[in-house]
This record gives C-alpha cells, sequence and structure tokens, in this order.
C-alpha cells in the first residue's frame, strides 16, 4: 500500500487549498454567500476551502455569490488544479497500486503453474523435450509429486521417534 504516495498527495492538496484561501482571504473575504462569515480569518477560508472545496462538485464557487469577475478565474482553477488534477493525482496512485498488485498476482500463478516446485524447471523444458503430449504434467504427477516428498518427510519424522 503506497501510503507515503498517497499522503504526500494529501500534504501537496492541503498546500495548494492553503495558497488558494490566501488569494480568498486577502481579495475577496466579503464576497460572501447568505451571510455566512466562514473567511473572517485565514483558517476560518482555509477550512472551508478545505471541508467544502473538496466536498462540494463545483469546489468554493459555491460558497460565494455568483460572479463573472476576477474571483470566476480563481473558482475555475480551484476546481481544475484541487478537485480535477490534485484529486485525480490520489485516485491515479491508487489505481496504479492496483494495477502492481494484479501484476505480482499474476506472476506468483504463473510461478506456480509453470514451473515444478521441486526442481524449479519451466514448463517449456518439458514440453519440448518429452514425446508426449503433457511433458510437464506428467512430469509433476510422476517424477516430482509433491506429496510423494511430504509423504516422505513424514516417514523421516516417524523414524526418529
Amino acid at each position: 500500500v503506497p501510503r507515503n504516495q498517497i499522503m504526500m498527495g494529501g500534504v501537496i492538496i492541503v498546500f495548494v487549498v492553503q495558497i488558494y484561501s490566501f488569494f480568498l482571504f486577502l481579495y475577496y473575504r466579503d464576497d460572501i454567500q447568505n451571510g455566512h462569515h466562514f473567511c473572517d480569518t485565514l483558517y476560518g477560508c482555509f477550512k472551508a476551502g478545505l471541508g467544502y472545496g473538496l466536498q462540494m462538485g463545483g469546489g468554493i464557487g459555491y460558497l460565494f455569490d455568483p460572479t463573472n469577475g476576477t474571483r470566476w478565474v480563481l473558482d475555475v482553477t480551484f476546481f481544475f488544479v484541487v478537485n480535477v488534477g490534485m484529486l485525480n493525482l490520489v485516485a491515479g496512485v491508487i489505481i496504479t497500486t492496483f494495477g502492481q498488485l494484479r501484476e505480482h498476482q499474476a506472476s506468483i500463478k504463473e510461478d506456480t503453474e509453470g514451473v515444478c516446485f521441486v526442481c524449479n524447471i519451466d514448463r517449456q523444458v518439458f514440453d519440448r523435450a518429452s514425446t508426449e503430449p503433457e511433458g510437464f504434467k506428467t512430469h509433476v504427477k510422476v517424477d516430482h509429486n509433491m506429496w510423494n516428498y511430504l509423504y516422505f518427510i513424514f516417514m523421516l519424522w516417524e523414524q526418529d521417534r
């Protein structure tokens, strides 16, 4: 599990939201909707940006009165940078991790089904060298049956008693 990568993505999101919160506090703290005073302090703007900005579909634009002015640029860039870009960055890390886990499981399955457990020789070697159509299966069932080796180990343990 890529905890470090996800944590670093979260830290980057917090820093970016802090930068946007700074600009909100500096220039647009009076541009509020329905009389809510969440941007009276920089910390209040940060809490609103982190809480509402990530939860609402349109970012921080829903918290303020509608505008076509300069704050519109801040709202749109917040949406694309934080909601689309940064959250997809974290989602990409998670998706990549699941892909790596799937590849690891496939390699384990290939090693289990394509290599002799006892002598560690590939399936292709036995299939090419054998006169029978299923040379590897014959080798695993007859020559190196792993259960026979297990029975042999139990027999040795019983003899020591």
